[in-house]
């Protein structure tokens, strides 16, 4: 709103400028004209009719007797009507009279009239401008005033909503504040009650070492259960090597075609699968069920593998069933 007034005040203010500008044009080229007729109705007359070589004319009193006509026919009278039209706009000689050039009493009423007018002109120039200086800084003390208003009236709008804010967020604040002590009194409780169930402390390092000893056993409980696989997966590549390493050492067939490549155990590799579990007690890694990774199973060609199973997860697919 502020905006839209000042832009408003800064129009008005430009026309009225431009305003005050052209009167003030208008009141000096009045004011030069007339000072043109003054000059004129001073000593045009007498000088043009003496260096015209009428002495008559220059020295007749204003009496109204019937005056010769006389015709611009020399270079004199040429030279005064193109002085007295540059400066009245009009000439004042009229061939269609009768009587060519007016006498000085008229050429003076002439003179007197114009220059009467424009002093008129020049009063309604003079109070024009005048009112408009006025109107102006009547608009500079209104639009000051009104600014004024705004910012005040801004400026308790401002601080009245600051306040507001103020008050509302301090509001907030409080229940923040009570909605946390509320959470910290139930979490010691649900703590208390926990720490009784379990008999641990309830202190902030007990529960952080209780917290690392719990990740700990997490991942050795992780290492325990992918070592029996792993276990597994290094003697069936140790029977896969020994294989292709007698493979190779016998000499190949007539046909140049070597023999298909038996991948299945000795008896002492599955000799020590049998016996390592055993062997280990019920603490072996090798006793790990293998139920916890479905992925683990792993299928063994071989119908000599025998009826008792590495693993529980393994399965001879040439007996047709689980071992």
């Amino acid at each position: 709103m502020q905006e839209g007034v000042v832009g408003t005040s800064g129009g008005f203010e430009q026309m009225l400028e431009s305003t005050y500008i052209a009167t003030r044009s208008s009141f000096f080229a009045m004011v030069s004209v007339a000072e043109q007729f003054r000059n004129l109705h001073g000593g045009t007359t007498s000088a043009s009719a003496t260096d015209c070589g009428h002495p008559k004319l220059a020295q007749e009193p204003e009496t109204g007797h019937e005056h010769v006509p006389q015709t611009p026919s020399n270079s004199c009278n040429r030279r005064r009507e193109r002085f007295i039209q540059g400066v009245l706009g009009f000439s004042l000689y009229n061939p269609d009279s009768g009587r060519g050039w007016p006498v000085p009493s008229e050429y003076k009423s002439t003179v007197t009239r114009k220059t009467l007018l424009a002093e008129e002109a020049i009063a309604a120039h003079e109070n024009a401008l005048k009112f408009h200086e006025e109107s102006l800084q009547d608009l500079h003390s209104n639009h000051a005033r009104d600014i004024e208003s705004i910012r005040a009236s801004s400026k308790a709008d401002y601080d009245s909503q600051v306040n507001i804010l103020t008050s509302e967020h301090a509001e907030n604040i409080k229940l923040l504040e009570s909605d946390a002590s509320e959470a910290r009194d139930e979490i010691k409780k649900v703590a208390t009650q926990v720490a009784f169930a379990i008999g641990l402390d309830v202190s902030v390092e007990k529960i952080s070492e209780h917290i690392g000893d719990l990740v700990a056993d997490q991942k050795a409980l992780l290492v325990r259960l992918s070592l029996p696989l792993l276990v597994l997966l290094r003697l069936l590549a140790m029977r896969a090597l020994n294989q292709s390493r007698l493979r190779l050492e016998k000499p190949a067939t007539a046909s140049g075609v070597v023999g298909s490549i038996d991948l299945r155990p000795t008896t002492d590799q599955r000799t020590r699968c049998r016996d390592t579990p055993r062997a280990s007690g019920e603490d072996s890694m090798m006793n790990t069920p293998l139920a916890l990774f479905p992925m683990a199973t792993i299928e063994v060609d071989d119908p000599d593998w025998g009826t008792t199973p590495l693993h529980p997860n393994t399965r001879n697919v040439a007996s047709g069933g689980d071992e």
